[in-house]
């Protein structure tokens, strides 16, 4: 089950001692390297969730930091892959998310359900229901001239020219597009047409795709008076239907926020989340909530049911589109409206998503087994069961001091995803399922950056060191706080550290390696958009006693800064030889950020907010002048200008890693840790030179 809030907000008690398990958690060095990430597995493929880490990587860390039967916490569990592959290596894991649609899709990918009685309920829906929807998207067949079924209509917005001149109506899919966003008028040739600043008349339909299930036949055509008659039919009839059959659609207005002004979605005319539809659609998914309603009677079934059911609504809404004839469902990070929308025929939709929710059930039961024992509080958890789901602000954890052995999480990224904005869309309408009375969700907590509800950087960082300080309160000593973190704002990734500085969290030197992204996602709308940095960073801070741990034997701070930025490039590209900037970047921050933040740590006892915000304007303004004084920079490529420069900056570092193992150090020593490093013909004599000239005399302390 999920556990939420009671009325008064409360969570109980944070357990006591007696619950708290004792053993200390895995001592292992930080991971050395990412893992070639994987694509999703089918039970990830059941609903959409947003920023979903592969499942490979986290399962690579949770074999890393833990042993079977170890507690794993994940504060921010958003689609379940922390749960789930914690599970599926037979650990007790703990999921926290402050958006109850995240917790509910959790439960989902890890409940047990009768996949015979599940494939009942899913016929007695069809018999009850197909044929009437389907019939909703009947097209004359071209061929045979009978009834065929359309899985798509293409649609175009129409709007009229705003100059005074011309003010005819303007179809879009037939005006010539300047850029996004922008035509030019078809008729007057002159006006650079915003459709979202235009008056918008009534679409148009433009295109259908059918298949005949008479003669076979099977393609596109354009439409007909039939199809644009059908559709008047729909609109005419439709309050009298929803009124005689009682049928429900959520009528929630949408409510204010940044990703709704920001892509002018009110200002389109969606002003209620049932306007993202079409009436056809709207309809048919009316129809089919109301005999799922009715042919449910299992509280297990009907959640998957439910599931299935937010799972078509990405397909069904005016955000779908034809990308080289192919519909393409909801995928960005926003209320993306297409100028030229399809409208998808539901009942396919529907019956592709019931496989997938039965594939995704399949693998997951067999994957884990019957190794899921929900707990119905902390206690339960303690005495024996292995998962507890919690719908809450991971701020104030209901979870015992030093009791988890490992955090695994993956942290919201800034302003880069609105959860609760977005997730909206799907809880309107099952509020039901979620216990959410008024279907949306409050956010007034989520820690995110939104200058909408006046969320900056600060109110980020600061929600962000509540959680961190909870992390740590509930971390055995000596354990990992792992994380994976992806936002290309220097001034957002600061914000995050210094949220876990604050929080007393230690961050070894070799804490931080890159994770690169699962190939075939590349080329989505979030991660093509301007900006987007491919791929994370995995960190692994680690709960100990700072008063221990070590600093650098730190320079003049901009001095350091520089040396720290020319070594990693000048190690990278030797063995490279060629890189972008943003390849280039990556790897500096991968060595930079570590001693950075143990600095910061050691300079202002654990908070390192102005030295982070010097790491801030380093990368924002200084880092490109730095390389271009070492390394030259020809056909947006960079490449070391003096192999020199690279064996002298890995001289100095294997020092000091010896120095920081004893007293003093030779020549012979540095040979020891940097030989295998270089040894091409004629390597060795420059780092001899000079290693020579650094060790002055062959000793120093």
């Amino acid at each position: 089950m999920v556990i939420n809030k009671d009325k008064q907000g409360r969570l109980g008690d944070k357990g006591n001692e007696r619950m708290s398990p004792s053993s200390p958690p895995k001592d292992v060095e930080p991971i050395k390297s990412g893992v070639k990430a994987a694509p999703h597995t089918p039970v990830y493929k059941m609903h959409r969730y947003f920023a979903r880490r592969p499942y490979n990587v986290f399962r690579h860390l949770i074999e890393h930091y833990t042993n079977e039967g170890d507690i794993i916490l994940d504060p921010f569990c958003g689609g379940g892959v922390t749960v789930v592959e914690g599970l599926r290596l037979k650990r007790k894991v703990i999921g926290v998310d402050i958006n109850p649609m995240a917790t509910f899709i959790t439960r989902m990918e890890v409940t047990p359900v009768d996949l015979d009685a599940l494939k009942d309920v899913f016929k007695q829906v069809e018999s009850a229901v197909k044929e009437r929807i389907n019939a909703l998207y009947e097209t004359p067949c071209p061929e045979c001239g009978k009834l065929a079924i359309a899985d798509w209509f293409e649609w175009s917005n129409v709007v009229r020219c705003p100059r005074s001149d011309c003010r005819q109506p303007v179809e879009l899919h037939a005006a010539e597009k300047l850029g996004p966003g922008k035509y030019r008028c078809s008729h007057c040739q002159k006006a650079d047409i915003r459709p979202s600043k235009c008056e918008r008349l009534k679409d148009v339909m433009i295109r259908i795709k059918y298949k005949c299930p008479y003669c076979k036949a099977k393609g596109e055509k354009e439409p007909e008076e039939f199809d644009r008659r059908r559709y008047a039919e729909i609109e005419a009839n439709f309050d009298r239907i929803v009124e005689e059959e009682e049928l429900w659609y959520p009528k929630t207005e949408i409510p204010p926020s940044w990703k709704i002004d920001k892509w002018a979605v009110r200002q389109r005319g969606f002003t209620y989340f049932f306007k993202f539809f079409s009436i056809r659609n709207l309809l048919a998914l009316a129809l089919l909530k109301n005999s799922i309603k009715n042919c449910v009677h299992q509280e297990i079934v009907s959640q998957f049911m439910a599931l299935t059911f937010s799972s078509t609504l990405c397909w069904a809404s005016k955000m779908s589109y034809l990308k080289k004839g192919q519909a393409v469902g909801w995928g960005s990070h926003d209320y993306r409206i297409p100028d030229i929308p399809a409208e998808i025929s539901i009942w396919t939709k529907f019956e592709h998503r019931y496989n997938a929710v039965k594939l995704g059930k399949s693998y997951s039961q067999r994957e884990i087994g019957s190794n899921i024992h929900f707990a119905n509080s902390t206690e339960d958890f303690f005495d024996g069961k292995n998962v507890l789901l919690i719908s809450t602000s991971s701020d104030n954890l209901p979870i015992p001091d030093s009791s988890m052995d490992v955090i695994i999480t993956d942290p919201p990224y800034g302003d880069n995803v609105q959860y609760s904005e977005l997730c909206n869309f799907w809880t309107v309408w099952i509020p039901e399922v979620l216990e959410l009375p008024k279907g949306v969700i409050d956010n007034a907590d989520e820690a995110v950056v939104n200058p909408f509800f006046n969320k900056d950087s600060q109110f980020y960082e600061n929600m962000l060191s509540e959680i961190f300080r909870e992390c740590y309160r509930v971390l055995k000593p000596g354990g990992y706080l792992v994380l994976t973190f992806h936002n290309k704002s220097p001034n957002i990734w600061t914000g995050l550290l210094n949220a876990i500085i604050r929080a007393g969290f230690f961050l070894p030197k070799n804490g931080v390696v890159y994770q690169a992204p699962i190939e075939s996602y590349t080329t989505t709308l979030h991660q093509k958009s301007k900006g987007s940095v491919l791929g994370d960073f995995i960190y692994s801070f680690r709960k100990v006693d700072l008063s221990q741990a070590e600093a650098d034997d730190f320079a003049e701070h901009s001095e350091y800064i520089e040396q720290l930025a020319v070594g990693a490039a000048s190690r990278y590209l030797a063995r490279v030889g060629k890189a972008s900037t943003s390849e280039l970047y990556r790897h500096i921050y991968q060595e930079l950020i570590p001693s950075f933040v143990q600095y910061a740590q050691w300079k202002n006892q654990g908070s390192g907010k102005e030295n982070l915000a010097e790491l801030d304007e380093l990368i924002k303004s200084q880092l490109n002048t730095i390389l271009r004084r070492s390394f030259d920079y020809k056909d947006d490529m960079w490449q070391l200008r003096d192999m020199g420069l690279y064996y002298e900056t890995t001289v100095v570092e294997a020092a000091k890693d010896a120095l920081k193992e004893r007293d003093s150090i030779s020549v012979d020593d540095v040979y020891q840790r940097i030989y295998t490093l270089f040894s091409q013909g004629g390597a060795m004599d420059m780092v001899e030179a000079k290693g020579s000239r650094k060790a002055k005399g062959g000793r120093r302390k």
